[in-house]
Parts: structure tokens; sequence; C-alpha cells
């Protein structure tokens, strides 16, 4: 009798203990259920309605600079960014999802403190075939892995060259070149993007030319100007080379007139020309090297 309980007594507490295991097993399956549920619908509001980001990002990739919100605070209008990019690899893709937040944080930012409307839209050449057609015929685009910023009937398409730059290196001996990421310019270039399609004229630097200044078209370290001039065109200024022994005057049109280190003495007549410009009440910019008169 007594062996009989002692085995009821165990069948009844093995039972107990399964019972008790399966209980405590599901209440932690519907927990984990429920906090992923909350998850998922915390981020799904957070995104279509919570207005401010944090950008956690190690080099700060996803944070705009002074300058780029004075930009986008200053305008109104529409303009819709196409993302027109083919994921062909594991690269491609890590640069299209910066892309993507990058200009998501440029949406987010307008949206709140300003009259601008930015459209984001993505799109696969592969799939998108109607889109790329549209955007082929109204801005004869003829590549893809670019950002395109379109503002009624003026673009500005962007490569993937300019957002991303890359350094080739030789890795192993066996295995090549291998291609590494060092910069990634897409505030600079979309910024620039955005300001040379909301600004009704583009401010207009003229650099003189004729008397050994430094060069604009020349790419030497240390005294070629291309990078000045590219720096003055990503502000949205059209960048001219004028002589003045050539022009009847200094165009009516030039903002600013640039005088970078010349070598040789002006003319009487280019000097006039200069005091004419400034009585005009528009700007000189002279740069004297070291030495020079």
């Amino acid at each position: 009798m007594n062996n009989q309980a002692t085995e009821g007594e165990a069948k009844l507490h093995g039972g107990w203990s399964l019972r008790k295991r399966l209980t405590t097993g599901a209440n932690v399956l519907v927990s984990l259920l429920l906090a992923v549920t909350a998850t998922v619908l915390v981020n799904y509001l957070s995104a279509r309605h919570f207005r401010y980001r944090c950008d956690v990002s190690r080099r700060q990739f996803y944070s705009l600079s002074q300058k780029t919100k004075q930009t986008l605070s200053n305008f109104s209008g529409i303009i819709t960014a196409h993302v027109v990019f083919g994921v062909t690899s594991r690269e491609k893709e890590e640069t299209v999802r910066d892309i993507m937040r990058l200009l998501e944080t440029y949406r987010q930012f307008a949206r709140r403190n300003g009259s601008l409307n930015l459209i984001v839209e993505r799109v696969d050449p592969a799939r998108d075939l109607a889109t790329i057609e549209n955007l082929k015929r109204k801005f004869d685009l003829r590549s893809t892995d670019v950002v395109l910023f379109e503002s009624g009937t003026h673009g500005r398409c962007i490569p993937e060259r300019d957002i991303v730059k890359t350094e080739s290196s030789w890795t192993t001996p066996g295995t090549g070149l291998k291609t590494v990421k060092t910069a990634f310019c897409g505030e600079r270039e979309f910024s620039s993007a955005i300001l040379s399609l909301m600004e009704v004229r583009r401010p207009v630097a003229c650099f003189v030319k004729g008397h050994g200044e430094h060069d604009i078209d020349d790419f030497a370290k240390g005294s070629g100007y291309s990078d000045i001039a590219r720096a003055l065109r990503f502000e949205n200024f059209e960048i001219r080379t004028i002589c003045l022994t050539d022009e009847p005057g200094i165009p009516p049109d030039c903002d600013l007139l640039v005088v970078a280190g010349p070598r040789k003495t002006m003319f009487k007549s280019e000097v006039a020309a200069i005091n004419a410009h400034l009585k005009a009440n528009r700007s000189l910019l002279l740069l004297v090297d070291a030495g020079g008169e």
C-alpha cells in the first residue's frame, strides 16, 4: 500500500512539474511575442509620426551642418530626389543605405523647419522601367547609380563617384586590387544640388587672367586653383575667366572679381575697368603672393 501511494504521488508530482514547465514556457513565449510586437509598433509609429531623429553613427554621417540647415530653412517649394541605383553588391547596398538615411535626415529637417518639401524616391533600374524612361525623356538621364534632384523642369544629377570617394590598393599577392571607401560626400553634393535648383540666379565669380595669375584649370598642388573653383561651384557660383585687355569692361553680371596672384603689372585701362567695377558697388578679391608687388 505504501509503495502504491508513493508511486501515485510521484506520478502526480511528475505531471504537475510538466504542466508547470509548459505553463512557464508558454508565458515566456507570450512575453517575447508581446515585446517584439511592441518594438515593431513603436518603430512604425515613430517612423510615421515622430519628427526628431538622433544620429548615433560614429562619424556622424547623417548629421547636417549648420550651413545645410540654413539652406533648407531658407527655401520653399518641392524637390524630388530620385535615388537611381541598382544593388549589385554588398558595397552598393551599403552606399544606397547611407544615401537614403541622409536624405531622410534632410526631409525630416526641412519638414519641421521650413517650407521646402523634399520627396525621396528609390528607383530600381531593373524594375521601375517606366520611371527610368520618364527621367531619360525629361533630363536626358544617360546612366544609373546616380541621385537626380528634380524641381519643375530643372534637374541636377550627381553620380556615385562624387558621393563616395574610393581608393584602390593591392592586397595579398594573388588577390589583386581592393577598393576601399575613403569618404562619403553626400551632404556636400546634395546641398549644392538643392541650392542650385532653388536659387533664381547663380552668383558669378570672374577670375582675371593675363598677368600670370593662378589658373582655375590648373590642378598643380600648391599653385593651381582648380580646387578653389570647384569649391565655389559647390556653393552654386558660376565661374568664368576674363582678360581685361580683350573685354570692353568687366561684365555687369560679375558679382565677384578675383585677381589671384598677378605677376605682371596691369595696364591703365585694366585698372580703370576695376575702378569702375568698385564704383558700381561690386566686390573685388585681390590676392597678392608673398614678395609680390
